[in-house]
């Protein structure tokens, strides 16, 4: 019989996110949560994009340019 690995594998493009350091992260966001910590909350995308703008000292315009020129986000 064919070995066809563990059920529990996961797919490569997966991986990141059952590494330690990932899984670290993860248990720190719950404990957060548990607390009653939330992160920032954005009334529209329009809000969302300047926040992303400001955090990489760009403006909108730039991060809308930087996501059209990616296309489609499952291509």
């Amino acid at each position: 019989m064919e070995d066809q690995g563990s059920a529990s594998a996961a797919p490569e493009d997966q991986r990141w996110f059952w590494s330690p350091a990932r899984q670290r992260e993860e248990a720190e966001t719950d404990r957060a949560l548990r607390r009653g910590e939330r992160g920032e909350v954005f009334r529209n995308g329009e809000e969302f994009l300047r926040s992303l703008a400001d955090e990489a000292g760009l403006d909108v315009r730039e991060i809308k340019r930087r996501a059209d020129d990616r296309g489609p986000a499952d291509a």
